[in-house]
């Protein structure tokens, strides 16, 4: 938990966000 929390810190929040969204949250067209 540590690392990970660590490696999350060491981002920024616009690069956090984007990669949170593309795991999270993925876009209609990566479907198809």
């Amino acid at each position: 938990v540590i690392k990970i929390k660590d490696f999350l810190a060491g981002m920024t929040d616009r690069y956090a966000i984007e990669l949170y969204e593309s795991i999270f949250i993925p876009k209609p067209w990566r479907f198809f």
